[in-house]
């Protein structure tokens, strides 16, 4: 819980400098239409096509390319497929360290909840799920899954 409330600061602003828990802080703030999208981003509808274990609304044409580079794979097409940047969904917010950190957390989270996911859907398919957050020579915050 301490990471949490390093990456939540405003929550030990409220109750007159007394601060309110996480919890709590969604309660007061949190909106239900933002609530679903969160549950989508986290609790993803995967797609079996065709071999391929697929984010639900995949672009079949985007398949296809992957399908015809060189050296082409189903894992290949599976991680290009399957890549989720947490750069696009928070285009929004001016870049902070604070900002990073949230979304380095965010990423991990989210990796779990697919290796989850994916093991709940798929339990006789095994599946890597690669996680990038900017540790590497790249600032890209992304993770990725394949089947193996």
């Amino acid at each position: 819980m301490d990471e949490e409330k390093q990456l939540l600061p405003e929550v030990s602003q409220w109750n007159h400098g007394r601060g309110i828990s996480p919890s709590e802080w969604i309660c007061i703030s949190a909106k239900s239409d933002m609530a679903v999208g969160f549950s989508l981003l986290f609790w993803p509808k995967f797609e079996a096509f065709e071999g391929y274990v697929l984010l639900e609304g995949f672009s079949l044409e985007n398949v296809r390319e992957w399908e015809a580079a060189p050296n082409s794979s189903r894992q290949l097409v599976e991680s290009h497929v399957n890549e989720i940047c947490l750069d696009d969904w928070f285009r929004s917010e001016a870049w902070t360290p604070l900002l990073d950190a949230r979304r380095v957390y965010l990423i991990h989270k989210l990796a779990d909840a697919y290796r989850l996911k994916l093991a709940s859907d798929f339990p006789d398919r095994k599946f890597v799920v690669s996680v990038f957050d900017g540790s590497q020579d790249d600032d890209s915050i992304s993770l990725s899954f394949w089947q193996v």
